[in-house]
């Protein structure tokens, strides 16, 4: 298998890159600006700055078009490297509730 990316990515463009990967794989297609903006709680007038770092780095492409973001093979094993930490819950039994 090969390694992931050698970088650490600020919190932020981690979210943005996890959201556009999550958008993707869930609705077959690219999300617009607004859509983004939208999902992230931007102004459709920051989106173009957080894109272009992951852009600049290779993690997503955009062509001609919209819709047309697409997480790109590094972006993916990027993912894959840096996953969201699993947080443990405790498993707690309801008062008067008795499950088989």
């Amino acid at each position: 298998m090969a390694s992931a990316p050698p970088f650490v990515l600020p919190a932020r463009q981690a979210e943005t890159l996890r959201w556009l990967a999550d958008y993707r794989s869930r609705r077959g297609i690219g999300p617009t600006h607004r859509e983004i903006a939208a999902g992230l709680r931007l102004s459709t007038n920051n989106v173009t700055p957080y894109l272009a770092p992951l852009i600049e780095r290779g993690l997503i492409t955009k062509t001609a078009g919209s819709r047309s973001l697409d997480v790109t093979w590094a972006g993916r094993q990027w993912l894959a490297a840096n996953p969201l930490p699993q947080l443990e819950m405790p498993l707690v039994a309801a008062e008067g509730v008795n499950r088989v």
